[in-house]
């Protein structure tokens, strides 16, 4: 299955929410979140299968998601490189604003910004694995993480995302030294969810990416896991879920049909990044270790060039596939 969809991913072309004019083509939808779980996907047969006829070619794909995941309208006309090639002749398009924040949904979207830690979670495999991740898979990982405490939004101003105005008490998103997270155009998820700023937060700690935030990551993910456990506590279920057993209650505290298997997994993956953290950093420098080599922009491949074929009426992701 691995297989199958990491070759589907290199039959498409990278998404993007703003052309390379800068000329924004997907309002209010962001591609960050695609980009980067492709990208993930692609990591994770890159890391469990190196020796396969595609490997190179995985990987390939997903330094193009990668950089082209978070990437800014000034990273277009950057000759910054990444993994080799610059930015401008990597992209073709942006993600996100210049700032770090991105829109989804039609409002600018804390919960969306917290997907960048989809490509950290190639560090997370590659670590596993006894390999390295690419540079790639942290491109403006800083500048996102910065921006929950960088970034201060005014009620009253307008949003780029939708033209309408923030809203609540304004300030940044994270509140250092509490467990409050503040949605400038509030949220189709619900406010109360906080696993998957728990993981985003064990990310940055355990890879260093809190190096222009004005709240270390450490405190920040130990504020979000007491509002994790505080959700657990007044559950009441006493087996450890974290949204009520009653379906009107938690839905009124995550909208999200998966939201205990979500926050779950988010969990999960802050843990995960933790131990990798302490198992497979280079020591020396205190960094993860990285692939810097070069890996030139992979245009779409035909099915034939792949062997990726998908079931007669399958939808364009690939869902469905042939054995």
């Amino acid at each position: 299955m691995i297989v199958y969809e990491a070759d589907a991913q290199l039959t498409k072309p990278v998404a993007y929410w703003a052309d390379a004019n800068g000329t924004v083509v997907s309002r209010g939808d962001t591609h960050a979140e695609e980009d980067s779980w492709n990208a993930a996907l692609l990591e994770l047969a890159v890391d469990m299968m190196p020796r396969h006829p595609q490997a190179p070619n995985w990987r390939r794909r997903a330094v193009d998601l990668e950089t082209a995941s978070y990437a800014t309208f000034s990273d277009m006309n950057s000759g910054a490189t990444v993994n080799g090639v610059s930015l401008a002749d990597r992209l073709d398009g942006a993600n996100a604003y210049d700032n770090g924040t991105v829109e989804n949904h039609q409002v600018i979207q804390p919960d969306y910004m917290t997907n960048i830690e989809q490509d950290w979670w190639a560090a997370d495999f590659a670590g596993l694995a006894g390999r390295k991740a690419p540079v790639a898979a942290f491109h403006n990982a800083t500048l996102v993480y910065g921006a929950f405490t960088n970034v201060s939004f005014t009620p009253g101003d307008i949003s780029p995302a939708n033209g309408l105005p923030y809203q609540g008490e304004g300030g940044t998103i994270y509140k250092p030294g509490n467990n409050d997270i503040y949605f400038p155009q509030t949220t189709i998820w619900g406010t109360q969810r906080r696993g998957h700023f728990v993981g985003f937060d064990a990310h940055a700690y355990a890879y260093g990416l809190d190096t222009t935030a004005t709240w270390p990551a450490r405190d920040a993910m130990a504020a979000h896991l007491s509002g994790q456990q505080a959700l657990v506590a007044t559950d009441g279920s006493g087996d450890g879920r974290t949204y009520n057993l009653d379906p009107a209650t938690a839905n009124s505290e995550d909208t999200y049909n998966g939201r205990e298997e979500y926050a779950a997994s988010q969990l999960a993956e802050g843990w995960l990044a933790l131990y990798v953290s302490r198992n497979a950093w280079d020591q020396q420098f205190n960094l993860p270790a990285l692939d810097d080599a070069t890996y030139l922009p992979l245009p779409p491949l035909t099915t034939g060039q792949t062997g990726w074929t998908a079931v007669q009426g399958s939808s364009p992701q690939g869902e469905r596939l042939s054995p």
